[in-house]
């Protein structure tokens, strides 16, 4: 009688150990090829493991930082963009130095990525009135020509 009950108790088990094979569920994933190199990533690894040693540790099952470099962007101006107060209740001020030779602009984005205001930046301090804007999250892009060179959260209280 002990052995069915074992058998019965096995054959409803090994779905279960199969089930637990898996240790790591992502939520989004991609793969990039291109002729400049491959591009992966993995969003949502929710169980790791660590090994320690003396020499070091290593995680298993975590994305690790890397810094990588791209290619065929030229080479940002060195331009000090300050943006304040940080929060806000109804305008910030964007201060910018070395202002002229650059065409710069500054976008205004909501938190879902609407875009709020897009500006010319013409001066080196510019007033941006967020008086009417509900409270929320929302971003503040500098831009040149080409590249997004600063992007800053700001946050919009009572």
């Amino acid at each position: 009688m002990n052995i069915k009950y074992l058998g019965i108790l096995a054959i409803i088990s090994i779905p279960h150990f199969y089930s637990l094979s898996q240790e790591s569920t992502n939520t989004a994933s991609t793969f990039i090829k291109s002729t400049d190199g491959n591009i992966s990533y993995s969003i949502g690894q929710v169980f790791y493991s660590e090994q320690k040693s003396n020499e070091g540790k290593v995680n298993q099952g975590i994305q690790q930082a890397y810094i990588i470099t791209a290619l065929g962007i030229e080479s940002l101006p060195n331009i000090n963009i300050s943006v304040f107060p940080n929060p806000t209740t109804d305008k910030i001020q964007l201060k910018v130095d070395k202002v002229e030779g650059n065409q710069l602009r500054y976008e205004l984005v909501s938190n879902d990525g609407k875009s709020i205001a897009i500006n010319q930046i013409n001066s080196e301090e510019v007033v941006i009135d967020m008086k009417t804007l509900p409270v929320a999250v929302y971003y503040l892009n500098i831009l040149d020509e080409k590249n997004k060179l600063k992007s800053f959260k700001i946050i919009k209280n009572n």
